[in-house]
């Protein structure tokens, strides 16, 4: 099981949407993670979401106060196999296609027919597609631009799977894990007609995303089983909020007090 902290508020949105969202690699609290990534060609920084998680079931009291606060906040716990699976068959068209059948959390039109950009994880192997471990390292930024190489040619990318895995060891005591989703974005003039934008002329462009944010649905048995820890100083309110929350959305299990709750002050 893997762990989300963050706000009733965002709790409330999750549950109305069944949705988990994914933020763009360049809006996340850590600022210097996209050095090496902000490529002025790939746009990579603008390319790839991500939903972090920890594999700590302890409470993690760092968590708590910059994600969730202790007074407002709750912890979603979930299995890493959290999200709808669609099977999208393999398929050829004229100008582009998939040569195996695979699963994913995304529709067929979703994934290349949004007009607005190609989903490019194959969702075959997750540990390296899709979820990963976050590795802490110095000088990340040089990993980065040791797996993206230049020539007369074009640009290269050694693993792109490994991009948006690497941190700073400032942050090694987040432990996490998380979910990322790679995109390219595909050319915004032929929006309306989607497989204009897989000719060869087109396909090689690059573009930054403009979306900020990717909503990932999740699948019906991990919504319902959906387990939430309250933060360790919620008040009789909040927990009544909650609690409210779980039975209107039809949740199998009530909320779980923080093991915390006797040992941090408001």
């Amino acid at each position: 099981m893997i762990h989300h902290y963050t706000t009733i508020d965002n709790l409330a949105l999750i549950l109305e949407s069944k949705r988990i969202r994914f933020t763009r690699l360049d809006l996340l609290d850590d600022i210097q993670e996209i050095k090496g990534l902000d490529h002025q060609i790939l746009k990579l920084d603008k390319s790839i979401f991500v939903s972090s998680w920890t594999e700590d079931n302890e409470e993690n009291i760092p968590l708590w106060k910059m994600y969730a606060s202790i007074t407002n906040g709750i912890r979603i716990t979930m299995p890493q196999d959290m999200f709808q699976k669609h099977l999208i068959s393999a398929f050829a068209e004229n100008n582009h296609g998939m040569t195996i059948d695979m699963y994913s959390p995304f529709t067929k039109e979703e994934t290349f027919y949004n007009g607005k950009y190609l989903i490019i994880n194959s969702f075959v192997n997750s540990d390296a597609n899709f979820y990963k471990n976050v590795e802490y390292i110095n000088n990340f930024a040089d990993k980065y631009k040791s797996l993206i190489q230049e020539s007369e040619n074009g640009v290269t990318i050694g693993c792109i799977w490994d991009l948006g895995r690497y941190k700073s060891k400032k942050w090694e005591f987040q432990k996490e894990v998380r979910f990322t989703i790679y995109t390219k974005t595909l050319n915004p003039i032929f929006k309306n007609s989607p497989m204009k934008q897989y000719d060869a002329a087109n396909i090689g462009q690059w573009f930054e995303n403009s979306d900020k944010y990717i909503d990932v649905p999740l699948s019906d048995e991990a919504f319902k089983n959906m387990t939430i820890t309250l933060a360790p100083c919620v008040t009789d309110a909040q927990r009544i909020i909650v609690k409210s929350l779980i039975h209107t959305y039809g949740l199998h299990n009530e909320f779980k007090e923080s093991d915390l709750r006797d040992t941090i002050r408001k």
